[in-house]
């Protein structure tokens, strides 16, 4: 999956409440190690440019967008 698609993926995943980083991995059928490394690359990405938000709460990672 291209950068751009992959960003603008997760972004529209994330206009519900608060979103799990294991759900959204799996709403986006990340199954392939590759396509894995690129999601936690533009997670990271994402979070960095403050456009995404990580919170954590009992052990768990979610993630609130802006």
């Amino acid at each position: 999956m291209q950068k751009n698609k992959m960003r603008i993926a997760i972004l529209k995943q994330l206009r519900e409440e608060l979103v799990s980083t294991y759900d959204l991995a799996t709403s986006l059928k990340m199954k392939r190690e590759k396509t894995k490394q690129e999601f936690v690359r533009e997670v990271n990405h994402l979070a960095s440019q403050d456009v995404i938000i990580p919170v954590y709460e009992s052990g768990k990672q979610y993630l609130l967008r802006r």
